[in-house]
């Protein structure tokens, strides 16, 4: 049997137990490999190829069993070596991991259990593995393992500990945003409640001021038509008063001396009309200046209705983004006691792990 991994750095786990053996060719005999037994005390020998490639071994113990034998020296001893080697040996290459060699030399026949490991490096032979070595080998493996286990429970636990940690401290802040939700939701509605209450106030008041303030506009309208109406009336009397006294001094004239004082008079009453007629055009067109101030006041009332009317709107919106924010504030209150459950249950998890670890270093 021959494992091997090529391309990887030689095993840590093994290669440095890898012990040095004899090799022979195949055309060695047996009275030589006796010959090196006795020299070396080696647990067996490795027979390779010029090239020191491995194509059998012989071992120590099996080798003395055969040549002790009846007849056993006479048939071995002269003869080449390759007559006793066991030509499938289990053969890995030194890249191997560790656990590999130990499973499959542990899965070995009895007949061969015990036999040494034949370990090589790219192909060539390298050395040997005594089933003690192996044995070393697993226990420094499970060593290992053990090792590595109790750390992988150590970080596991302490991992467990952080994630607490960070729950908790999600709690925390999961909590202080449920505060600040509640104290959002309470602020969002009492901001609600003031602006329907002022609001409505001050449009009731501002309706109130705009329909009186249209009743003075209409009343003063009335009453410049009445005063148009009146100067109308004062210039037809002007006229009327000036063309009196044109006949009046017409007959004064015809009168002679006895109308002279007539005359005087006719002049005072005509220039008293003339006068009349120059105050009834004055009054004329301060009443076109009054007329045009009003349209004025007529039009900004209007600007002022419009904007009234787009400040309702914009209160309007105002109260729906206040609906959209207390919704979403609701939201939020359900996404944060949504959380507080999952945290709850990401709790519980971490409290059986961390009991399952500490049982297990227990066992440990």
């Amino acid at each position: 049997m021959i494992l091997d991994t090529k391309g990887m750095a030689p095993s840590s786990s093994f290669w440095e137990y890898v012990q040095h053996a004899p090799h022979v060719p195949e055309v060695a005999t047996g009275l030589y490999v006796r010959q090196l037994f006795e020299q070396t005390g080696s647990e067996a020998i490795v027979v390779c190829t010029p090239e020191e490639n491995v194509v059998g071994t012989i071992v120590n113990r099996r080798f003395f069993e055969q040549i002790g034998q009846r007849f056993g020296a006479d048939l071995y001893l002269g003869r080449p070596v390759s007559l006793l080697m066991d030509t499938q040996p289990l053969v890995v290459s030194v890249h191997t991991p560790a656990a590999d060699v130990v499973d499959s030399a542990l899965s070995r026949p009895v007949e061969t259990f015990y036999d040494p490991v034949v370990v090589t490096c790219k192909g060539r032979y390298y050395g040997i593995l005594t089933i003690r070595d192996l044995l070393t080998v697993s226990r420094n493996a499970q060593d290992q393992a053990e090792q590595m286990r109790k750390q992988a429970l150590w970080q596991a636990k302490d991992m467990v500990e952080r994630i607490q940690s960070l729950v908790y401290q999600t709690i925390t802040a999961a909590e202080a945003s449920h505060i600040e939700s509640l104290q959002m939701t309470e602020t969002t509605t009492r901001a609600q409640t003031v602006l329907d209450k002022h609001v409505s106030l001050v449009l009731e008041e501002f309706t109130r001021a705009a329909e009186q303030q249209t009743e003075y506009i209409q009343s003063l309208a009335s009453r410049i038509d009445a005063i148009e109406g009146i100067a109308d009336i004062i210039s037809q009397f002007a006229g009327q008063s000036q063309l009196l006294t044109i006949n009046a001094q017409i007959e004064a004239a015809r009168a002679g001396n006895h109308g002279r004082g007539f005359a005087v008079i006719a002049h005072e009453i005509s220039h008293l009309a003339l006068c009349i007629r120059d105050h009834a055009s004055q009054v004329s067109e301060t009443i076109v200046q009054l007329v045009s101030y009003i349209e004025r006041i007529v039009s900004f009332h209007e600007t002022i209705q419009n904007m009234s009317a787009h400040t309702v709107g914009v209160i309007e919106e105002a109260n729906r983004v206040l609906e959209q924010l207390f919704a979403s504030v609701e939201r939020q209150h359900e996404n944060v006691q949504n959380m507080h459950a999952h945290i709850d249950e990401v709790i519980i998890e971490a409290r059986k792990v961390t009991e399952s670890i500490h049982l297990a270093q227990m066992d440990s």
